[in-house]
């Protein structure tokens, strides 16, 4: 280490063989720019696009919990036909055994319930709020309204007529009964509409082959 009384020697050099004098001395060049490759550019490209994606991600998130709604909606499964909804609604009506309880006007509410809530999705019947002489007056006017299929509506609707507006207690076989009539009920017209069905789409397959 040198203190500020020491004293250093340089001997600077000319450069052997270089004419100083007759050479035109440039400015330091600036730095040499590459051009942008494509690779580069599209790199930048796609974080732009992620960030965007990210953003647009979280705002859907928040409407959905704001909304109260999943944030993943899962596609839903088609909804079961109306004879299949109605069928599994008697089964468990029949197995939950609430005329056995003592339970009887709750039990043929629920079954002629199925029933209208059966017509009205398999034939357009909305007989919600109709007595059941009108609900019977609209069944003859269905597509597969049949004598027989009509007799059967008429029992179960009858037998809860009579038990809901007379406080009649039906014997244990009519309780049996008015079940098996409206189980008999829904396959038949079924089996009738979905022949009826099949016949359309036959009848249609033919006028476009001619």
């Amino acid at each position: 280490k040198l203190s500020d009384n020491d004293s250093l020697l340089l001997a600077v050099e000319d450069v052997p063989n270089v004419d100083t004098a007759s050479l035109d001395i440039k400015d330091i060049a600036a730095p040499f720019r590459e051009p942008y490759t494509f690779w580069e550019i599209f790199r930048w490209v796609l974080l732009a696009l992620g960030v965007a994606l990210l953003i647009a991600a979280i705002i859907y998130m928040v409407r959905r919990i704001k909304n109260k709604q999943p944030i993943i909606a899962l596609p839903q499964a088609p909804p079961k036909p109306a004879d299949q909804q109605a069928l599994e609604h008697l089964e468990q009506l029949r197995q939950r055994q609430l005329w056995q309880q003592g339970k009887v006007k709750e039990y043929h509410t629920e079954l002629t319930d199925t029933l209208r809530g059966y017509l009205l999705k398999a034939f357009g019947i909305n007989s919600a709020e109709m007595t059941s002489d009108q609900t019977l007056e609209a069944f003859e006017g269905c597509r597969v309204h049949t004598q027989e299929d009509e007799e059967l509506l008429r029992q179960v609707l009858q037998t809860a007529d009579m038990v809901k507006f007379a406080k009649s207690t039906p014997l244990p076989y009519e309780h049996d009964r008015s079940m098996e009539h409206a189980v008999n009920f829904v396959k038949h017209t079924w089996e009738l509409e979905a022949q009826r069905i099949q016949q359309e789409a036959e009848q249609k397959r033919k006028e476009v082959q001619q």
